[in-house]
């Protein structure tokens, strides 16, 4: 398929308006001189009062002055740096809303890979792990992802290829394992391992009650990685700065991790600020507990984790304080709840893993401590049981937000706006044919699939993330953004139906919004005076070159990497420049 020219000309349209406009108001502190000053240039501030500047003046990492270049040179004197921008567009630093950094950080240390993308047979999928345990004869240990997760397949067929170190296949969505014989051997994985929800999420077993070696769904699939693989954390600090350096190249300054999956949750929380310590850490990093539910935690231990990790670990740099919790799975993993059976699998609408019950329990305990709930829902009865957590539980001092919304219906989103201070987490990447997984199970359901404008026009903050641990092309914000403001509500095609956002609102939806979900506003998320100079030059010639020719839609064909971040600073200091 490829994408019409005429989708990327209403794209380029929006973008090309956006960028012509330019304020006049402007906020400079009184009497402070620059230490760096940028002018010349047409800046995004998602201050919407002031939305549009030329120039920003930069004193001890954070905005002194935001107006225009006359304004700004003001404020300068001989020792400034002042910076032609020459016409490019700033825009704040970017905040990825939902990822699992950390958890990509600790699986690329164990040499995690992904099989390729189209292989869903047993036969195709052990012949990526056989050549994958041949390519890697020294490693004491094997994960390796993106597996079908419908297979029927277990630890008899990984035995054949790897019987004396632990073997972990993960299913595409995360939501399954499949795992050998050695891996239950050391997680001490037998007949009478207890499942966590049962016929929710759970050990396939044999007629004897004996695990086969799949593991359905979380959080069964993550506790038993968690008790069974083990980390070098000094490996795990590689990694992570890694990933730091590629999110830069993306225009990242900071991230909202959606949860450490099948990790200690209080050892991530030591790798992350040790790394600050040792000076390595370079960009904010808001981390999210875990709860599963009372089946797996009592809520006072969970509670108490979560209060004492958020006092022992916050720093500058890293901010515990929001808790996640699951109410459905995924719908590749025909596991997300729906209101009504899958179109192409009647016998089935889904998975509930949290009740209604725990997901308020959560709310409430949230409530009580002041932490921020953030709440995994993808069907359209999953966000319906959300709502009725979060309608029960009322006001509260930290948010409430649902992290992927999908399958939002003219019906959920009303009801969604009229949760006071509700925010929405979505993927705009995942509305496109590119991702059958999650188009075909829907049927005629598309309709209402990642109706992300149509939420923001509702009154719903929307933040933006791309919720993928494989393909690092799938992290780029470039590549979503611009999915979401060539979106077409009358034209079939590679995008879904739906309308599309101005350039403003899916920059807000990747920084400002993501701050105010974790309470974070008062710092990061917008170009304003008194907030940390965080902000990202784009490289405007491949910019303009890209939207005008198309070469995003080529891109996201390919999976190929399409970053237009010229520079990228982090309180004032660059932290990533292109060469």
């Amino acid at each position: 398929m490829s994408v019409s020219r005429r989708q990327f000309l209403a794209g380029a349209t929006a973008l090309a308006a956006s960028l012509a406009a330019a304020g006049s108001l402007s906020a400079c502190s009184s009497d402070a001189k620059a230490q760096q000053a940028y002018v010349n240039g047409k800046i995004y501030t998602c201050n919407d009062e002031n939305p549009w500047v030329e120039a920003i003046a930069v004193a001890d990492g954070k905005f002194i002055g935001v107006g225009t270049t006359e304004e700004i040179k003001k404020m300068t004197d001989g020792k400034t740096e002042v910076v032609d921008l020459e016409g490019k567009t700033v825009i704040p630093g970017l905040i990825e809303g939902h990822t699992h950094f950390s958890f990509m950080a600790a699986m690329n240390s164990l040499g995690y890979v992904e099989i390729p993308n189209g292989i869903d047979t047993v036969k195709g999928c052990l012949a990526q792990l056989e050549k994958f345990v041949k390519d890697h004869p020294d490693y004491d240990q094997y994960v390796i992802g993106n597996f079908n997760q419908t297979l029927d397949m277990g630890a008899k067929d990984l035995d054949k290829i790897c019987a004396d170190k632990p073997v972990a296949c993960v299913g595409m969505g995360l939501h399954c394992l499949y795992v050998n014989s050695k891996f239950m051997e050391v997680g001490k994985i037998t007949k009478d391992t207890k499942d966590a929800i049962p016929g929710e999420t759970y050990y396939v077993r044999d007629k004897d009650g004996k695990p086969t070696g799949k593991i359905v769904e979380l959080p069964q699939s993550w506790t038993a990685f968690q008790q069974t693989i083990k980390l070098d954390n000094e490996k795990v600090k590689k990694e992570y700065v890694k990933l730091q350096k590629l999110y830069h190249s993306y225009g990242f300054i900071g991230i909202a991790d959606g949860g450490f999956l099948g990790l200690d949750e209080e050892n991530m929380l030591k790798v992350i600020t040790e790394l600050e310590s040792e000076g390595r850490l370079s960009m904010l990093v808001n981390t999210s507990s875990i709860w599963y539910g009372h089946t797996v935690t009592p809520i006072e231990e969970i509670t108490e984790r979560v209060t004492g990790n958020k006092e022992k670990y916050t720093t500058d740099l890293c901010r515990p304080g929001t808790v996640k919790m699951w109410s459905d799975g995924t719908i590749g993993a025909y596991s997300a709840l729906m209101r009504e059976p899958y179109s192409d699998k009647k016998d089935t609408s889904g998975v509930q893993l949290s009740t209604v019950d725990d997901l308020t329990a959560c709310a409430n305990m949230c409530k009580e401590n002041d932490l921020n709930a953030h709440f995994h829902a993808i069907g359209d009865k999953a966000i319906d049981h959300v709502l009725d957590a979060f309608e029960a539980v009322g006001e509260t001092p930290g948010t409430k937000s649902i992290v992927h919304f999908q399958l939002d219906s003219a019906d959920i989103i009303k009801r969604a706006a009229k949760i006071d201070g509700l925010i929405v987490n979505m993927t705009p990447s995942w509305g496109n044919a590119l991702i059958p997984e999650e188009i075909k199970p829907l049927g005629d359901r598309t309709s209402y699939n990642g109706m992300y404008k149509e939420a923001m026009n509702a009154g719903i903050t929307v933040n933006f993330g791309a919720d993928s641990n494989g393909d690092p092309a799938a992290w780029n914000p470039s590549l979503i953004m611009t999915i979401a403001m060539i979106r077409n509500p009358k034209e079939d095609g590679i995008f879904l139906k739906g309308e599309p956002c101005t350039f403003e609102e899916v920059v807000k939806a990747y920084s400002l919004n993501v701050a105010k979900e974790r309470r974070i506003e008062d710092e990061y998320g917008s170009i304003e005076v008194g907030k940390l100079a965080n902000f990202v030059v784009w490289d405007k010639e491949a910019m303009d070159d890209a939207v005008a020719l198309g070469e995003l839609g080529v891109a996201l064909e390919a999976g190929t990497k399409a970053s237009f971040a010229e520079q990228v600073f982090f309180k004032g200091e660059p932290v990533m420049t292109l060469k």
